[in-house]
């Protein structure tokens, strides 16, 4: 037979090992997050191509830099490691080649 008080402990253990567990999957989760921005460095690359070649160098040139600018400022932070900054930097310059492609085909 068991002591109440010993099967009150046992129960506290048990919890204790579910939250350290819990604890485990979201430190996980977490990390998964943190994971270099190789989609978004992608997509920027590829929203500069495509601005270049619809003619932005001539017709949205300050647009098409800004958006270099931005690449390159995610690059360096990739480097560093810095992948909230590198994925914030790729999407701002993607967006920035987007709207200096569309300006070069609306004008």
């Amino acid at each position: 037979m068991v002591l109440p008080e010993l099967a009150w402990r046992e129960k506290l253990i048990k919890i204790s090992h579910k939250i350290r567990w819990l604890w485990l999957g979201l430190g996980l989760l977490l990390g998964a997050c943190a994971a270099a921005p190789v989609q978004e460095m992608s997509n920027a690359r590829q929203a500069l191509d495509a601005a270049r070649k619809a003619g932005a160098e001539t017709h949205a040139p300050q647009q098409l830099k800004s958006a270099d600018d931005r690449l390159q400022r995610a690059e360096e932070a990739l480097m560093e490691g810095d992948y909230k900054k590198a994925r914030a930097e790729a999407e701002a310059a993607r967006e920035q080649a987007v709207r200096a492609q569309d300006e070069s085909l609306h004008e």
